[in-house]
Formats: structure tokens, C-alpha cells, sequence
């Protein structure tokens, strides 16, 4: 049994909130376009976490990819890139992203060590014949807060990153 779940953005509603999964996470574009930011959190006090963008799109000749794995323990939000949004030439009824999401606990994840944050341009996913999916469960998940954001960057509250990051944090 899996639990698939499917987020649409549009342009009323173009920006997803910071979450996080306990699990392996397998994200598939369907249409149009989205910028991911990833954070992974710090591994020691004396760090900073890891800030990557990755854009879901189908030209890969400008680095899209279609597939995008994430491993557990990464804070993700999707958005529609602000470049697509500002496209005055576009028509505002095409303009969003429709993907989806499979969590996916490993029994064995020796195979998918290496896959932390990154992205894949080929059609198939790289699956370990070894993967449960146990199903979406909401002890898997977790949303972030303006607190849990500023504890990111070490409590300071002036890093430029929680600025740029708040919009994504999820009102308590």
C-alpha cells in the first residue's frame, strides 16, 4: 500500500510551506515548472545548514530535471520560479506546477545513500527492488516554524537566510 500525494501551485497559491519527512522522499513533475529550496540542517553547532534550489521542469539543457529524490531529514519547499510569475507574455491560466509525492521508508537504503538531495533527469526513477511503502503517515511529517528557523541558523535571527526563508515557515 502507498499513499501519493499531488500539490498544485498556481499563481493564487505559488509557494508550498517548509516541511520535512522522516523518510526517502520521491517528487514527480507532471506539468510546468517549480523551484525547490532544500535545507539540510547542520551537522555540528559550528556549521552552517545547506541551502540548494533545484527546478522541476522538463529542459533539462538548462538543468531541470523531472525527478527530484530528497532524502529524510531535509527542510523542502516548492514555488513557482519568479521569473514564470513575472512572465507578462504568459497566459496566467498556464502558469503553475502540478507534481506529486511517494514517502518511502527503505528497508535497505545502501542503495539510495548517495541520493541525498539530488536530482534526476532520466525518465525512471532509481529503485531498489528493496523499498516499502508503507503509506503517507503524519508522524513522518513536520512542518517548520519561525522558531525552528532561527534554531536553524543558530539563533541568529539577522542571518540573511531567515529573512529570505520565513515566508516559507508555517504560522503556529
Amino acid at each position: 500500500m502507498a499513499t501519493q500525494i499531488y500539490y498544485l501551485l498556481t499563481p493564487d497559491s505559488p509557494q508550498g510551506k517548509m516541511h520535512m519527512n522522516k523518510s526517502i522522499t520521491y517528487h514527480l513533475l507532471h506539468q510546468g515548472r517549480a523551484k525547490y529550496t532544500l535545507i539540510r540542517p547542520a551537522s555540528a553547532p559550528s556549521t552552517s545548514p545547506e541551502i540548494k534550489h533545484v527546478v522541476m521542469g522538463a529542459d533539462s539543457s538548462r538543468g531541470e530535471v523531472r525527478q527530484l529524490v530528497v532524502e529524510g531529514g531535509w527542510w523542502k519547499a516548492s514555488e513557482i520560479p519568479e521569473e514564470d510569475l513575472n512572465n507578462e507574455e504568459a497566459d496566467r491560466d498556464k502558469i503553475g506546477c502540478l507534481i506529486s509525492e511517494a514517502s518511502t521508508p527503505l528497508l535497505n537504503g545502501a542503495c539510495l545513500r548517495q541520493t541525498t538531495a539530488v536530482s534526476y533527469t532520466d525518465q525512471a526513477l532509481p529503485l531498489d527492488p528493496q523499498v516499502v511503502v508503507p503509506g503517507f503517515d503524519f508522524a513522518d511529517h513536520k512542518f517548520l516554524d519561525r522558531k525552528g528557523l532561527v534554531e536553524l541558523f543558530g539563533g541568529d535571527e539577522s542571518h540573511p537566510a531567515v529573512e529570505q526563508l520565513l515566508p516559507y515557515t508555517q504560522e503556529r
